[in-house]
């Protein structure tokens, strides 16, 4: 069952009464590519050699595959920072265009490891359910091209793959003019899981003031002092691919360096949630508990679940046992954000 520490009451509405999934006792890897190889093997070989991990497959600002899963559409936008195009997949919901003064909030969804936008079809499946039964918040989901997790979010030490700052500076803006957004913090959420979780927290706590709402589910939070196997192969695999091999830059941009530097800025302003599960290694929950400690000690409210019940590395085990209250909590947290900007505002002038 999902173990809840305790936390401050006003975040737990978007979570409360999960219910337990069926564990399963396979081994987890540290971040295994779940979703349809899109990457063929001339691909994979042409990745190497250009020095990124085969298994991770090649990473493409265009995704060649442009497969819509249900309920989304194939986009490309125009990015200033690498000049060129890149691609997303974006659900709207199904009011969207019915409710033409309405604005919405935004999810951007990031894909782990070795995997491409598609595999946010999962998540836009279980929100789409939950919207149509009125039982969530209707919001536009943005599955985002994560280059398949190789820069770890960050922009690449050797400049070649500013990811970081496409998603930031080019995505959404994009996203923001182009449909009816709410184009504040208080209407945008990450959420990711394994790499894509890490990319959650990287970018999260990086931009406290672009990013309201927080989801971290499952991140390998790797670091040189972790000796178990399977974090020390990815980290040896992605600290010299994304950041060069400079620890430096690992601590600029390492989510335990980045809660204290912007401790004031995130503090009862950033809704969080850290989700993590049972592995046979040992590493992925004590990490996740460790940030959770952090949190704590610079006194910043969250949501940190311990999910018993979860054996295997699944995003989708992670989701049965969340249940629709899960999904709930990017609707609460906007809620939550709106509360407090509205809270500050003269009387009789509230924030729009």
């Amino acid at each position: 069952m999902a173990r809840l520490l305790p936390i401050p009451l006003f975040l737990l509405a978007g979570f409360a009464g999960a219910a337990s999934a069926p564990s399963s006792a396979s081994a987890p890897a540290s971040d295994p590519p779940s979703d349809p190889p899109a990457a063929p093997a001339a691909a994979s070989a042409k990745a190497a050699a250009k020095g990124a991990p085969p298994d991770y497959g090649s990473m493409d600002w265009v995704d060649p595959n442009r497969t819509e899963p249900e309920g989304t559409e194939y986009k490309t936008f125009h990015s200033q920072t690498i000049n060129g195009d890149v691609s997303y997949l974006i659900y709207l919901p199904p009011d969207y265009e019915q409710q033409t003064d309405k604005r919405y909030g935004v999810l951007y969804e990031l894909p782990a490891s070795g995997q491409t936008p598609i595999s946010g079809a999962d998540i836009v499946k279980r929100m789409d359910a939950a919207i149509r039964a009125g039982r969530i918040d209707p919001l536009i989901i943005v599955c985002v091209n994560g280059l398949r997790g190789n820069t770890m979010y960050c922009d690449s030490k050797d400049g070649k793959h500013p990811l970081e700052s496409v998603i930031v500076k080019d995505l959404i803006p994009h996203v923001d003019e182009t449909y009816r957004t709410v184009a504040s913090r208080e209407g945008r959420a990450l959420d990711g899981f394994s790499m894509g979780g890490f990319g959650a927290a990287h970018l999260g706590f990086k931009y406290p003031e672009v990013f309201g709402v927080i989801s971290i589910m499952a991140p390998p939070l790797l670091g040189p002092e972790l000796t178990q196997p399977r974090p020390s192969m990815a980290w040896s695999r992605l600290f010299p691919l994304a950041l060069g091999g400079d620890m430096e830059c690992f601590r600029e941009n390492d989510p335990f360096s980045l809660v204290p530097k912007n401790a004031d800025a995130m503090r009862d302003r950033v809704c969080i949630r850290i989700v993590c599960h049972i592995e046979e290694e040992n590493w992925l929950a004590p990490q996740c508990e460790k940030l959770h400690e952090l949190l704590m000690e610079n006194t910043i409210p969250h949501q940190f679940a311990y999910l018993s019940n979860v054996k295997s590395h699944s995003r989708a085990q992670c989701w049965d046992t969340l249940g629709d209250s899960g999904l709930a909590f990017f609707g609460s947290g906007f809620a939550y954000l709106r509360n407090v900007e509205r809270s500050k505002s003269p009387a009789g002038q509230p924030n729009m």
